[in-house]
């Protein structure tokens, strides 16, 4: 279970840091004013859709949905709440609140959502019939 955790991790830090660094080819380095935010809001979504994308190859994966939902809420959470200041400039990525850096918010949203998603999956199909009853 552990190990599933740290895999899932290591995977969704790998999504978040691809769509970090599309969005850093096209000349987006921070996510600042009602662009930014959109724009935040959709690779949150993009990186979901690349951890998500060898669940829809099983049978039972959990909804999309579910997922997308948990990515609105994990990039709210950043970029209300991870206000740490970070000069990323030598690197040509940028300075301000972490949460609203593409260097560090993509990342991070990747590696939450990949752990959160590899836990919950649990390999069940999700019917009702595959569970072991309680009543013997």
């Amino acid at each position: 279970m552990m190990l599933r955790g740290v895999v899932g991790l290591a995977i969704g830090t790998f999504a978040g840091v691809v769509v970090a660094g599309c969005l850093v080819a096209t000349g987006a380095v921070t996510l600042e004013g009602p662009r930014g935010v959109i724009t935040h809001y959709l690779a949150a979504a993009a990186v979901v859709a690349l951890l998500a994308l060898p669940g829809r190859l099983r049978s039972g994966a959990r909804p999309p949905a579910a997922a997308v939902l948990l990515a609105v809420l994990t990039t709210f959470a950043l970029r209300r709440w991870f206000s740490v200041w970070v000069n990323l400039a030598p690197l040509d990525l940028g300075s301000g609140p972490a949460g609203r850096l593409v260097a560090v918010a993509l990342p991070l949203t990747g590696a939450l959502l990949g752990a959160v998603i590899a836990l919950d999956s649990d390999g069940a199909s999700g019917r009702p019939d595959q569970y072991p009853s309680l009543s013997t």
